[in-house]
């Protein structure tokens, strides 16, 4: 290895962080800013403070709607209600360490004409700025620290390599920089670095850094504050311990300095508690917290599930050079080794153990000093046997580029997010792209139905018109004369036996161009009225000119009615690209109850705000009028049942005050009730009727005599928007009128619901 490398070690593999960002981030999109997820609530110290002046973080909606996802996909909510106050979840150590790159940014924004809102472009690439200069710092202290421990410049050089390249730490630079973990590996590898230059040398300066590094990582992270134990370590032996600890404190300077230092530091947090709720102490992560009694140790280390040893093997192969350090000398490898058991321990306990990680374990990350010091010691170890060093450096790069594969892996999302398991894992272990495929475990899958269509025969869904034959194979086609698949739409809630319910879809795709712009496309309606809409797009995942299987689940949303309707089609109105489509196949899973939420199937998105029901089983009057009409001849359920015949055409009726839905918008009226007749009545209908001044100014009528089974109980319903303005009505009204009066009608259970519908609501044809 070159002098030059050796010696700009940490400058080349910041050249190369710098070119990987370039590469695979778009701060750019909304879907890729650098300021996100647990770095949304770190950041937001510094706009309350000098942007906003709001320590309630009022301001959340105003950056989530003009930077990020209208989805909310990212949006992050970092706020805690303690006692009645808004206090930040997070601690505010992170937002010091970015404060000049903050007002560097904010400075800019303004020379050059940007907004100055603090989330703009310019602030996002600094806080990039702030992650590749924090790493870069720390580098170079891991470099120096292996140097004081007697490492060649070369071997110094290669392990600040390993760590930078062969670890997670390069997702956590590039994909995912406002995290806090490579500013926790800066800290701890700085205090690491003074507390060693502290010991050796008993100078004020060394002993300020690593008072001031330490008290840093534990205003970002406080369970990092067990690297203190480290410090044994450092000494080398008890004695050797006593006598530092003697020389410190009878250094009043530094000694001084350093309490003063670390005071003023942990003070930080306490005082902003205390402007936002009058407290000095507050748990602001609420329910979240430790189970001591309930460790995670091993799952942490090796599970599928972002198990560290198995997603960053070199940590794994690093444990070898406790039998170097344990030669050495036997002191360090007890401090050591206990050091990171109990990191281990105290980790796993966490109640989400997994930390969401998206790959391997971040929290590692702060003490990847460790890491290198025993790579350090494992190198010692063989340094008698050339070829052993040697095999040892070619298994490292080896390490090293499976690592960078799977980095490629995780940043294009070949690993799914959430929970992985050993199949997802062998699945995809040598993939370069991701599949659309979606993974259920059998166990909870209580049912299964399925209906399909691969267009080889007609099956009476809507357009299949559509159908064409293709070399001989029948398929769907979609181009910019026909922007529509062939539509499955049919009532959802029969397919289950259970309330926990999943739809999959599935399908095969041939596109003619690189990433199709089609969407499939389930929707969820009362009636003709979408409440759920639900886009799945298959461009991250086709293959030009290739057919390709894509995969999509989604958890139903709860039904307004049983008659609820789910659609099924594909859209694409990009007019530019050709689609097929065969085998179209749904699939109806009815899940355990109360079983966990499972990765990788959406949870939908409602747009009904709420509902207000209005019931009536006819066993009272419930202040309905007519209840004259009521008789115990027949009844659906119960006894009672509201009869219409020559004496009374009309049934039991609802009446309301309009007045009581003046504040809401999007309102939707669904009657739903049970209708008995022993034959099919000639012109039975359900009334909706708008008055004001005791007259009526609006009629609806539903006519429902093809919904009658004679000599059955037969459902009827009507759902239909309700005329705005609200304002020029006084009184709805909601009734059965039988204009042919010599036939007998029996009406039971009657249910009103008043559904109010967000402004966006896409209208009944989902188009």
């Amino acid at each position: 290895m070159s002098k030059t490398i050796v010696k700009n070690t940490a400058s080349i593999i910041l050249i190369i962080y710098v070119l990987l960002f370039m590469a695979f981030k778009k701060p750019y999109e909304e879907w890729d800013r650098v300021i996100n997820s647990d770095g949304k609530g770190y950041y937001g110290y510094l706009t309350a403070i000098f942007i906003y002046h709001d320590l309630d973080y009022k301001f959340i909606e105003s950056y989530e709607k003009e930077y990020y996802p209208s989805d909310r996909s990212v949006f992050k909510d970092f706020r805690y209600s303690f006692k009645g106050e808004t206090v930040n979840k997070y601690f505010p150590g992170l937002a010091i360490l970015w404060l000049p790159f903050f007002l560097l940014a904010h400075f800019l924004s303004y020379l050059l004409g940007f907004p100055t809102d603090g989330y703009s472009i310019i602030y996002q690439y600094s806080i990039t700025l702030a992650t590749l200069f924090y790493l870069w710092l720390g580098l170079k202290f891991l470099q120096k620290l292996l140097i004081r421990f007697k490492a060649k410049d070369t071997a110094a050089s290669f392990i600040t390599f390993t760590i930078a390249f062969g670890t997670n730490i390069i997702y956590y630079a590039i994909v995912e920089p406002s995290m806090a973990h490579i500013y926790s590996f800066a800290l701890i590898t700085g205090f690491i670095y003074f507390s060693l230059r502290a010991i050796e040398e008993n100078r004020t300066k060394w002993y300020l850094l690593a008072t001031l590094c330490y008290g840093l990582t534990i205003i970002i992270r406080p369970t990092n504050g067990i690297f203190i134990f480290i410090v044994p370590f450092l000494a080398g032996s008890a004695a050797y311990l006593k006598e530092f600890f003697n020389r410190f404190f009878k250094n009043s300077k530094s000694l001084f300095y350093s309490l003063l230092t670390f005071t003023l530091i942990l003070l930080i947090p306490p005082l902003i508690w205390y402007i936002q709720t009058g407290y000095f102490f507050v748990y602001s992560y609420g329910k979240e917290g430790f189970d001591f009694l309930h460790p995670h140790f091993f799952q942490i280390l090796f599970s599928y599930n972002k198990g560290w040893f198995i997603y960053t093997p070199i940590a794994f192969v690093s444990l070898f050079g406790f039998a170097g350090l344990f030669k050495e000398n036997k002191f360090k490898f007890t401090v050591l080794a206990l050091l990171l058991i109990i990191h281990i321990y105290i980790t796993s306990c966490w109640w989400v153990w997994d930390y969401t990680s998206k790959f391997s374990q971040r929290v590692f990350i702060d003490f990847y000093a460790i890491v290198g010091i025993l790579l350090f010691y494992l190198f010692k170890l063989v340094e008698w046997k050339p070829i052993l060093r040697k095999l040892l450096m070619l298994f490292i790069v080896l390490m090293i580029g499976m690592n960078l594969f799977q980095f490629y892996q995780q940043s294009k999302w070949v690993f799914p997010f959430g929970h992985i398991t050993k199949e997802i894992y062998w699945d995809s272990f040598f993939r370069l792209t991701p599949r659309a495929k979606v993974y259920i475990p059998e166990e909870d899958i209580v049912e299964t139905r399925t209906i399909e269509h691969d267009f080889e025969s007609l099956k009476n869904w809507n357009n299949e018109d559509k159908i064409v034959d293709i070399d001989g194979n029948r398929v769907i086609k979609i181009d910019s004369a026909n922007i529509y698949s062939v539509e499955f739409r049919d009532r959802f809630v029969p397919y289950f036996s259970t309330s926990n319910r999943i739809v999959k879809v599935s399908a095969d795709i041939l596109s003619d161009i690189k990433k199709s712009e089609s969407i499939l496309i389930v929707e969820f309606q009362v009636g003709n009225i979408t409440y759920s809409y639900n886009p799945f797009y298959p461009g991250a995942y086709n293959i030009k000119d290739k057919w390709t299987h894509v995969e999509f689940a989604i958890y139903t949303p709860e039904p307004v009615t049983n008659e609820d309707f789910v659609k099924v089609f594909f859209f694409d109105a990009s007019k530019k690209e050709t689609l097929y489509i065969d085998n179209l196949r749904i699939e109806f899973l009815s899940i355990k109850e109360g079983a966990e939420h499972l990765d990788g199937i959406d949870i939908p998105e409602s747009k009904i705000i709420n509902i207000a029901t209005y019931e009536n089983d006819m066993e009272s009057a419930r202040g309905w009028g007519n209840y004259k009409t009521v008789t115990n001849t027949k009844a659906h359920l119960g006894k009672k049942s509201s009869r219409v015949d020559n004496k009374s055409p009309y049934s039991i009726s609802f009446e309301k005050d309009i007045k009581e839905f003046n504040n809401l918008k999007q309102l939707y009226i669904v009657v739903h009730a049970y209708v008995f007749s022993e034959s099919i009545p000639e012109n039975p209908r359900l009334i909706v009727s708008f008055s004001a001044d005791g007259k009526m100014k609006e009629y609806k009528a539903f006519f429902f005599r093809d919904k009658i089974k004679p000599g059955y109980w037969s459902p009827v319903e009507y759902i239909l928007p309700i005329p705005q303005p609200l304002s020029k009505y006084e009184k709805i009204k909601v009734y059965i009128w039988n204009p042919t009066q010599d036939e007998e009608i029996f009406i039971d259970d009657m249910k009103i619901d008043f559904i109010s519908i967000k402004n966006e609501i896409i209208d009944g044809n989902g188009k």
